[in-house]
C-alpha cells in the first residue's frame, strides 16, 4: 500500500463517538449482509523491530512498495532534551534507521510510492506543518503547507504526483470544510472539488488503476459531511485522472442525531478498495468497514464490540485487516477474526505488502523505563536477526 493517512492528528475525532450500549449495533445489523463463505485463520503477528527505549519513542505511520522496500517514521526523545524524528527503512531484511528530513522535530505522516519516492508530513517545534520528499539521495522539496489547513493525510503516485487532505475552517457557515491540496511541482495548492457540505477529509490513499495507464492512480479520499437536519454521513471522492468527484457511500447514519464518518482508505492495487470509520449514535459507537468492488462502496457486517477503527490495508488475498489503537483485526469471506498481539501496543499504522500476503503494523510500546517503536509483521519474509 503506498499510504496510510494521518494518526495522532485524528485523536479529537475519537472524542465525539463515545462507547454505549449494543443499540447501535442492531441499527447496523439492518444495513448489512454477511457474506457467504469461510474465513481462513490469519496469520498471527510477530515483533521483528524494537528501537531503543527513551522516555518517548513513537512509530506514527508505516508505509510498504513492495517486499523489499517499506518505511516506518515517527519521533523520540533526543540525547539533548526535547523530541526528535526517527525514520526507519526496511532494505529487504531488516529494518535500519535513516536520515531524517531537516527542520522537523515531529513526524505524523508518511506515502511512498517506491524506494525513490517517499513524501513525509510534519512540523517544527514553532508548528509549521512541512512536507519532504526522498528521493533516493537527499531530501528535497521542502514545503510549507497553507496555515488554515488542519492536514490529516499524503498520498503519493510519484515523484511530481502526490494529495494531502485535511479541512479548514470556514468563517462563513461556522464549520470545516473539506480541503484537498495537490502537488503542482513548486507548492501545496488547492485541488478543484465538487461542491460538498461542511465536513472533513480524514484520509487520502492510492494505487495504481489496473484498468488504464500509469499516469492515471485511483486516488481516494474519504470523510464525513453534515447533511440537513445536522446528521453526518460518510463520505467518498476519487480522483479519476482529470477531477475529483463523489461516489456514493451506503447510509450507515440515517437519524439526525446519528453521525457517520470514514477514517482511513486503501485501495488493493486490484481495482478494488477497503475503508474503515465510525458510526455513533447517543447510545453506542461502533466501527465500521466498507468495500469497494469497482462499482461501488458495500457495508460490511460490523464487529461487535469493536468501537472505532482508525487504519484499514488489503490483506493480498482479498480480504483486509482493520485495527484501532489497540486491537487488529482481520475481515474475510464475512468473518471477523481477532488477531492477537505479542504485546501491549499503541497501534498508529498498518500497511499490506504489495506482491504478498503479508503485512507491516507500527506503533510503540511502553514501560516503567519509557517507550519503544515496534514494528510487527504478519505472514512470512525473509528477515536477518
Amino acid at each position: 500500500m503506498s499510504v496510510v493517512g494521518l494518526k495522532p492528528a485524528r485523536t479529537w475525532r475519537v472524542r465525539m463517538f463515545a462507547a454505549g450500549s449494543a443499540l447501535a449495533l442492531l441499527v447496523l445489523s439492518l444495513l448489512v449482509v454477511a457474506d457467504p463463505g469461510h474465513a481462513a485463520e490469519p496469520p498471527g503477528w510477530t515483533v521483528v523491530h524494537r528501537t531503543p527505549v527513551t522516555p518517548l519513542t513513537d512509530l506514527v505511520d508505516i508505509v510498504a512498495t513492495g517486499p523489499g522496500d517499506a518505511w516506518a517514521v515517527g519521533q523520540e526523545s533526543a540525547p539533548e532534551g526535547g523530541v526528535r524524528t526517527l525514520v526507519l527503512h526496511w532494505t529487504g531484511g531488516s529494518w535500519v534507521r535513516h536520515p531524517s528530513p531537516p527542520t522537523l522535530t515531529q513526524l505524523r505522516a508518511a506515502a511512498a510510492s517506491s524506494p525513490n519516492n517517499l513524501w513525509v508530513l510534519g512540523n517544527t517545534d514553532e508548528g509549521t506543518v512541512l512536507t519532504f520528499r526522498w528521493d533516493g539521495t537527499r531530501w528535497t522539496d521542502g514545503a510549507k503547507l497553507p496555515g488554515d489547513v488542519h492536514a490529516t493525510g499524503v498520498a503519493t503516485a510519484g515523484p511530481g504526483s502526490a494529495h494531502v487532505s485535511g479541512y479548514r475552517y470556514d468563517d462563513a457557515v461556522e464549520a470545516h470544510r473539506p480541503a484537498l491540496l495537490r502537488w503542482n511541482g513548486a507548492g501545496w495548492v488547492d485541488a478543484p472539488l465538487p461542491v460538498l457540505a461542511p465536513g472533513t477529509l480524514e484520509g487520502v490513499s492510492v494505487s495504481a488503476d489496473p484498468d488504464g495507464p500509469i499516469a492515471r492512480p485511483g486516488f481516494w479520499a474519504v470523510g464525513t459531511e453534515r447533511v440537513p437536519g445536522e446528521r453526518s454521513r460518510t463520505l467518498a471522492l476519487r480522483y479519476d485522472g482529470t477531477s475529483w468527484h463523489r461516489v456514493p457511500t451506503p447510509e450507515v447514519a440515517e437519524k439526525a442525531d446519528q453521525s457517520a464518518v470514514l477514517i482511513d482508505v486503501a485501495p488493493s492495487g486490484t481495482g478494488e478498495a477497503w475503508a474503515v470509520g465510525v458510526f455513533q449514535a447517543p447510545e453506542a459507537s461502533n466501527g465500521i468497514l466498507l468495500h469497494w468492488d469497482g462499482a461501488e462502496w458495500s457495508l460490511k457486517p460490523a464487529k461487535e464490540s469493536v468501537t472505532d477503527f482508525r487504519d484499514v490495508t488489503p490483506d493480498g488475498s482479498g480480504g483486509a485487516w482493520a485495527m484501532n489503537e489497540s486491537e487488529i483485526w482481520h475481515f474475510a469471506n464475512g468473518t471477523w477474526t481477532p488477531s492477537p498481539l505479542p504485546l501491549p501496543a499503541l497501534l498508529h499504522g498498518i500497511a499490506w505488502i504489495p506482491g504478498t500476503q503479508s503485512t507491516w503494523s507500527a506503533g510503540s510500546h511502553s514501560s516503567r523505563s519509557g517507550a519503544e517503536g515496534v514494528i510487527m509483521l504478519a505472514g512470512d519474509l525473509p528477515l536477518r536477526r
